[in-house]
């Protein structure tokens, strides 16, 4: 639930950005006149990857802001991945298999000096 809220503050951030950039005419799309949901759209849109709503950034600034939102992108499904894979069921065998090989380690240690 704690990813979900920082997830949730981080769009929330790139939703603020991407607003005040549109009064510099930094996206075709977006202008003055556009509204909060017009963002809201573009934002959602570029972190789901469906593609093209009439909005794309067109200064090096804007740019520079959908790069980062589509590596935001890619690191919110591997975590994602990485949560629903099987790494955590196997968390408990991992860990055993690794106190057991760090005790031979102790103990042919010991027995060497």
């Amino acid at each position: 639930m704690q990813r979900l809220i920082i997830y949730g503050i981080v769009l929330g951030i790139f939703i603020v950005i991407i607003n005040l950039l549109k009064y510099d005419i930094n996206f075709k799309g977006l202008t003055y006149d556009s509204s909060i949901i017009d963002v809201i759209s573009f934002v959602s849109c570029s972190l789901s990857g469906c593609g093209y709503v009439g909005i794309h950034p067109t200064s090096p600034i804007a740019k520079i802001i959908f790069i980062l939102l589509s590596v935001f992108k890619y690191l919110l499904l591997t975590e994602f991945v990485l949560y629903v894979g099987s790494f955590h069921d196997n968390l408990d065998i991992f860990e055993g298999v690794k106190n057991i090989t760090n005790l031979e380690t102790n103990l042919l240690n010991q027995q060497l000096n």
